[in-house]
C-alpha cells in the first residue's frame, strides 16, 4: 500500500507534533516523562478582567490567546457548570464559541474528555463517577470510572471524535491503588504499565502519542489488566502545538453548591496540571430554589479562589446567565449581583448574557429560548461569539472545522 499525498503530509506533522507537544499539552508535570503528579502550590493573585459590554467587548477581537504556562502550545478553554454550558435541546453555545474562534487559532484537538462520556466504552466492573460521591469529589467535572477490587479483566476505552496527536490520561494515586496497562487503541500499541498506589490522593498523568491504525480512521486511547483499587478520571487530547481547545465541565442539572463542594486541594491540582487560558463560569441555575445569596457567593468565591491560587494566569470570566420565567421569583435576581461583586473581588472578569439577550419576555419574543430557562439553538448562536469576543479570541476567518482522522490507506 502507498499513502496518498494528503495523509503523508498529514502524518508528518502529526511526528512533528508529537516530538515538540508531547509532555505540554496543557500541564507542567512530569518533567518530560511518561508520567507525571500535579504541583498545585502557588499564592493566590488577581487575574485581570473587565465588565463586559456588548458594544465594547472585555477584549478586542483577534488579540494573541491569553495564557497559562502551557497556552503558547494551546488555548484551553473550560467551561462550566451545567446545562446553559453542557446544552439542551440538541444546541449549546460551545459549537458556535469554537466556530468563530478556529479560524484564527487553528484546531488544537478534541480537549478534554472524562472516561465515562458517551463515546467510550467500558466493561461491567467499572462504575461511574458521580459529583456527589468520593471519587467524584476528586475529579475535574466530578465525571470518571473507577473500580475498587479489579481482578485483571477491567478495561475501558475511549475514541475522540476529531484527529489528535497527543494525549493525557490523568488518573488518581491513591492509598491502596492499583495497577493498569493502558495504551493507544492502535493494535501494535505494547502501552505502559501504570502503578496507582501512593500515600495520598494525588492527580497523576501518563503521555500517550497517536500512530495511525492500519486500516485508518479513529485511534483512542485506554486502560486493561486493571486490577485492585483504580480511578481514572480523562484525557486530554491535543493537536499539534497550537489551536483552540474548549472543554466542558457542566452537566445538566448540575448545582454550583456541589462543584463547590468538592475537593479543594485536588481542584487545585486539576488546575496547576491543565493550566487552562481562561475559564468560563456561568453556574448556579440549578440553586436558585436551594441556596441564599449569600451562600451563592461563597460556592463561587471557593472555586474561583482555588483556580487563580493553583493557576493565577488562568483568565476567569464568570458569566451571568440570562433570564429565565422564574427570574424574579427564585433567587436568580439576588444572585445577579453576587456574581459581580465576586468577580471584581477576585479580579475575574464579568460578562452579563443579558445585556446581549433582553429580558426573558424580550428572549422568547426574539426566538432565543428553547424553554422557560435554556437557550435555544438561535441564542447559542449570539452567545458562542460574544463571549469569544469577551476572552478576546474570535476571528473573522472562516472555521476549518475539526480535525478528521486519517482516511483509508490507498491502495
Amino acid at each position: 500500500m502507498q499513502l496518498n499525498a494528503q495523509f503523508s503530509r498529514l502524518l508528518a506533522f502529526i511526528v512533528l507534533a508529537a516530538a515538540t507537544a508531547l509532555g505540554g499539552c496543557g500541564g507542567d508535570g512530569g518533567g518530560g516523562s511518561p508520567a507525571g503528579t500535579a504541583d498545585a502550590s502557588g499564592s493566590p493573585a488577581p487575574v485581570a478582567g473587565n465588565p463586559a459590554n456588548p458594544a465594547n467587548p472585555a477584549n478586542p477581537p483577534s488579540t494573541p490567546p491569553p495564557g497559562g504556562a502551557d497556552a503558547q502550545a494551546h488555548t484551553l478553554v473550560l467551561a462550566g457548570i451545567d446545562g446553559l454550558t453542557a446544552g439542551a435541546h440538541g444546541s449549546t453555545w460551545r459549537a458556535y464559541f469554537l466556530a468563530a474562534t478556529r479560524g484564527g487559532l487553528g484546531d488544537g484537538g478534541p480537549g478534554y474528555l472524562p472516561f465515562d462520556d458517551p463515546a467510550a466504552t467500558r466493561t461491567a466492573d467499572l462504575r461511574h463517577l458521580h459529583i456527589h460521591d468520593p471519587m467524584g469529589r476528586l475529579s475535574l467535572d466530578g465525571r470518571g470510572i473507577a473500580t475498587d477490587a479489579g481482578t485483571g479483566t477491567a478495561a475501558f476505552s475511549l475514541t475522540p471524535p476529531s484527529l489528535w496527536s497527543s494525549a493525557r490520561l490523568f488518573y488518581l494515586r491513591q492509598p491502596g491503588g492499583g495497577a493498569m496497562q493502558c495504551r493507544t487503541t492502535n493494535a501494535g500499541d505494547a502501552g505502559q504499565a501504570v502503578q496507582t498506589d501512593a500515600a495520598a490522593n494525588t492527580l497523576a498523568w501518563i503521555d500517550l502519542a497517536y500512530q495511525p491504525a492500519a486500516g485508518g480512521g479513529g485511534v483512542g486511547v485506554g486502560c486493561s489488566q486493571i486490577t485492585g483499587k483504580v480511578t481514572v478520571f480523562g484525557a486530554l487530547f491535543s493537536l499539534g502545538s497550537l489551536g483552540i481547545q474548549l472543554g466542558n465541565t457542566g452537566q445538566r442539572g448540575r448545582r454550583l453548591a456541589a462543584v463547590a463542594a468538592q475537593d479543594s486541594d485536588m481542584r487545585r491540582q486539576w488546575f496547576a496540571a491543565l493550566k487552562p487560558a481562561a475559564y468560563l463560569l456561568n453556574g448556579g441555575l440549578n440553586d436558585r430554589y436551594s441556596r441564599t445569596a449569600q451562600q451563592h457567593e461563597s460556592d463561587l468565591l471557593a472555586v474561583i479562589q482555588d483556580i487563580v491560587a493553583a493557576s493565577p494566569a488562568t483568565r476567569i470570566l464568570v458569566v451571568q446567565s440570562g433570564e429565565t420565567r422564574d427570574w424574579q421569583v427564585s433567587a436568580l435576581a439576588a444572585f445577579a449581583p453576587r456574581k459581580q461583586s465576586v468577580a471584581t473581588q477576585t479580579g475575574a472578569g464579568y460578562v452579563d448574557l443579558r445585556a446581549l439577550l433582553g429580558s426573558f419576555a424580550q428572549a422568547t419574543a426574539s426566538g432565543y429560548m428553547a424553554d422557560d430557562e435554556h437557550p435555544g439553538d438561535a441564542g447559542n448562536r449570539l452567545i458562542g461569539p460574544y463571549l469569544a469576543d469577551q476572552l478576546g479570541l474570535r476571528s473573522l476567518l472562516p472555521d476549518p472545522g475539526a480535525t478528521a482522522f486519517p482516511p483509508l490507506l490507498s491502495p
